[in-house]
């Protein structure tokens, strides 16, 4: 497997993106506070938060609480991992070592994915 084709790559990437992002996960509002479970996710209301739990295209509570098995390996990976020069090498060591499922992790991306995806569909209209 390439390292261009790992999951791992852009699984982190988009953890990456929503802990800088401040936006609402429920499709259409701007964020206040985070989901308490996952600490990634951020909505602006429980109104908000109740519509991204059961959103249809992807629901948060599937995902809420693979979230920080993911969000924990990515805060420790350089000190767990930091021998590996290869940073996407590094990762995935982390994820394999720590024996988090790369199904879940696909989960994760594509419902973050789904999110990003909408808010720009939004933003552009």
């Amino acid at each position: 497997m390439s390292l261009s084709s790992r999951p791992d790559t852009m699984l982190f990437t988009l953890i990456e993106q929503f802990e800088e992002l401040y936006m609402c996960a429920g499709p259409s509002c701007l964020p206040i506070a985070k989901c308490q479970r996952c600490r990634l996710l951020r909505y602006c209301s429980t109104d908000c938060q109740l519509e991204g739990w059961n959103w249809q295209q992807s629901p948060h509570k599937i995902t809420c609480k693979m979230i920080p098995r993911f969000t924990a390996i990515l805060g420790n990976v350089n000190e767990t991992h930091g021998h590996i020069d290869n940073v996407s090498e590094r990762i995935y060591r982390a994820v394999e070592d720590a024996g988090v499922s790369w199904h879940d992790g696909d989960l994760v991306a594509t419902a973050l994915s789904k999110l990003i995806f909408l808010r720009e569909a939004i933003e552009r209209t």
